[in-house]
């Protein structure tokens, strides 16, 4: 093996160790590992989760929650300080209480936004790190006959087309951040072919802009 892209996850650490002690070039797409000096490509999610949530504040939207996954890794890191810096820069404090982290499920995203939902007043828009977390959301709105984007609106990382699974979520408007996957994976392996072919120098963070559209629509899978 000359070398490997690897779409790292917050379990790759072990793996990725092992593969520099053993001086094998590698790539890391999506998601950097903290402690691992290595190339990375991924999407600018920090970025990405600000657009989002300025999005929802250009609606005149001012009680704005967030719904994500664990910190323990660069993009629950990012996307919650993009919300952060977002409501910041528009003049509003975060608050806590709007603040809802769990795993990366649609369960979790069910339970976290079904927490939201007892807050009084509710929160006018939420910004989602995930889409299996939003299609969870999506759910908990439904059941309490909260409509979106009427009565809520939501913005979310990625595109959750392919995980729709009831016919009534099909029609239902959100801001969605799209990432450049394709130009991830190409910029990725331009780069381990790089070091594979000897280049050398500072390893480098290569952060990639998303895209932010309105999706109404939903195909069933």
């Amino acid at each position: 093996m000359a070398g490997i892209a690897i779409v790292a996850t917050l379990n790759s650490a072990t793996l990725l160790t092992r593969l520099q002690t053993h001086s094998l070039p590698f790539v890391m797409l999506h998601r950097k590992i903290g402690g691992i000096e290595a190339d990375v490509v991924r999407s600018d999610s920090r970025a990405g989760a600000v657009a989002l949530t300025q999005r929802l504040l250009d609606k005149g939207l001012r009680r704005i929650a967030y719904v994500g996954g664990p910190l323990a890794g660069s993009l629950g890191q990012d996307r919650l300080a993009g919300y952060r810096e977002a409501l910041t820069g528009a003049g509003i404090t975060p608050d806590p209480a709007l603040i809802k982290l769990g795993l990366h499920t649609q369960q979790s995203g069910y339970e976290l936004v079904t927490e939201l939902l007892t807050l009084h007043p509710r929160p006018e828009g939420i910004c989602i790190g995930n889409s299996r977390l939003a299609l969870g959301a999506l759910h908990a709105l439904l059941a309490a006959g909260v409509r979106a984007p009427d009565d809520i609106a939501v913005a979310t990382f990625f595109e959750i087309s392919s995980l729709i699974d009831d016919s009534r979520l099909m029609r239902t408007p959100l801001i969605v951040a799209t990432q450049p996957a394709q130009n991830i994976g190409r910029l990725g392996i331009r780069r381990l072919l790089e070091r594979i072919a000897g280049g050398h120098g500072t390893a480098e963070d290569i952060l990639l802009p998303v895209e932010i559209a309105d999706r109404v629509g939903w195909a069933m899978t």
